[in-house]
């Protein structure tokens, strides 16, 4: 379920902002989900 969460963040932040972004996005969602999961 995790890795859903993920691609569909990717999938919304690709389409809504450029593929520079997109790069530096997903490991920034990650540790942000990493820490509510941990939370």
């Amino acid at each position: 379920m995790i890795f859903n969460h993920i691609k569909m963040s990717v999938k919304c932040v690709d389409e809504k902002h450029p593929s520079i972004v997109k790069e530096e996005r997903p490991f920034n969602a990650l540790e942000e989900l990493k820490k509510k999961i941990m939370v």
